[in-house]
């Protein structure tokens, strides 16, 4: 391996003196490279699950610019979805460029920034179509307009928000 390499040339000129510090950086980054498989192995959806339990992971052992930009863009639409919020936001609260933020977003989570806030709306809209009416849950989620959002739903689910409901009553008969 690489890392083992570069430990040996080390002692050979340092006579060991340091190595601690070459072991810290092997770890380093082996969590990186580990972190990173994480990311292109979780699902769009789990991905928006499990990215605060790696980034709280990732904080204590080095993370990528890369990966914290991502963490940040998915923090900002978690916490805010529910708001009118658009790309242009999302771009406002990352501080770096529009190309930049949507170029890395595409290669980590493999959807676009517009993608996974829709993703995240319509997913929370199927949990309050079930207690909530169409229109108060499309403005629930960030949706101006209901029949937009039930365009979208729609686009998304394969059935519209009503029909989502009407099959939400038989039991056992929903799919997620």
């Amino acid at each position: 391996m690489c890392a083992g390499l570069i430990f040996q040339k080390w002692e050979l000129y340092y006579g060991g003196a340091s190595s601690t510090a070459i072991i810290w950086a092997y770890a380093l980054f082996r969590n990186i490279h580990l972190n990173r498989l994480k990311f292109k192995q979780t699902p769009n959806l789990q991905y928006s699950l499990q990215k605060r339990d790696i980034c709280d992971e990732n904080i204590n052992t080095g993370i990528s610019s890369e990966q914290m930009l991502v963490d940040k863009i998915t923090n900002y639409i978690l916490s805010n979805y529910q708001k009118n919020i658009n790309l242009n936001d999302v771009i406002d609260e990352t501080g770096i460029s529009r190309s930049k933020a949507t170029k890395v977003f595409k290669e980590v989570t493999k959807s676009t920034i517009n993608e996974y806030l829709t993703m995240v709306r319509i997913e929370h809209a199927k949990s309050l179509l079930l207690t909530k009416s169409v229109t108060v849950t499309a403005f629930d989620v960030g949706f101006n307009n209901p029949s937009y959002f039930t365009t979208v739903f729609k686009k998304y689910t394969k059935q519209s928000p009503t029909e989502y409901q009407h099959r939400a009553k038989k039991p056992n008969a929903i799919s997620v």
